[in-house]
């Protein structure tokens, strides 16, 4: 069973410009029999940033401000963990 999902780095800030890079979450306990983690947008967030299933974010040259991102576990969707990015101008 999981226990919990969490980042290892659970925010990032950036200048404004676009870019992607990954972000990972991973389950705990180590030897959860399924250790996979999906990834979406917040509801409610500002376009300009997505994210997909795999955890690769790409940012949009307008995206500004502060973008969550939810890691969940496949095996139970209620463990989740926040990602905060912030793209300051």
């Amino acid at each position: 069973d999981v226990s919990k999902v969490e980042f290892e780095n659970a925010s990032a800030t950036y200048k404004q410009g676009e870019r992607s890079f990954k972000i990972t979450a991973k389950v705990k306990p180590d030897n959860a029999t399924n250790d996979k983690v999906t990834y979406a947008m917040a509801e409610g967030s500002n376009a300009g940033v997505t994210v997909d299933a795999n955890g690769v974010v790409t940012v949009s040259a307008e995206a500004v401000g502060e973008y969550r991102i939810v890691a969940s576990s496949v095996a139970d969707p209620s463990k989740t963990a926040v990602f905060v990015l912030t793209i300051t101008v």
